[in-house]
């Protein structure tokens, strides 16, 4: 999985889905209030409707909206902005792709506007995870890979730190999740 950053605009960015994120408020407010301004007011309109939710990692999809470049627009709740903490962070960004991972996607951008480091990093390993399940010995599995996770306005630093934090998660995950007759202590040794 290729993990990048971008600065170009949300609005505009050629992807198979547009992650954003909405924070409980009367008004949108960060990346979401810019895509709204792009879509003439659509999302501000879908939010008053209760058509979205704010809730932590509670994640909605629309098609086609106006403005929007990306065949798909995800919003996915934060909760309350000043509460919006790595751990939450990871859980936003993991329900988003889990979400998509439903079926197979070439690159997906995120905007989830401006973050500190640590949050954003956890935000990447999040992404990255949540597309990956747990099915490594099924002839078909649940989710789907995504080829690129593109991050705007997210600092390199922050995309190098979370995605060494999330290919160590996955690779956690894949160490305990094999049966000993695939992976030997001598072999476990030489993974870890």
């Amino acid at each position: 999985m290729k993990v990048v950053t971008s600065s170009e605009k949300a609005a505009e960015c050629v992807c198979s889905a547009l992650v954003t994120i909405a924070f409980e408020a009367s008004e949108l407010s960060g990346s979401v209030a810019d895509l709204n301004e792009a879509t003439g007011g659509v999302l501000q309109s879908l939010a008053d409707q209760g058509e979205f939710s704010t809730k932590p990692g509670k994640v909605s999809v629309f098609h086609r909206l106006p403005g929007v470049t990306a065949d798909c627009v995800v919003v996915v709740g934060g909760g309350n902005e000043e509460d919006f903490d790595q751990g939450t962070a990871f859980r936003c960004g993991g329900a988003a792709t889990r979400r998509l991972a439903e079926r197979a996607r070439e690159c997906v951008s995120f905007s989830f506007g401006q973050l500190e480091e640590k949050v954003a990093a956890a935000a990447v390993a999040g992404a990255m995870n949540g597309c990956v399940g747990q099915d490594l010995f099924r002839a078909e599995k649940k989710l789907r890979p995504i080829t690129e996770l593109q991050w705007l306005q997210v600092e390199q630093a922050a995309i190098r730190r979370g995605r060494i934090l999330g290919e160590s998660v996955l690779l956690a995950r894949e160490l305990v999740n094999l049966p000993a007759n695939y992976l030997y202590p001598e072999t476990f040794a030489k993974r870890a």
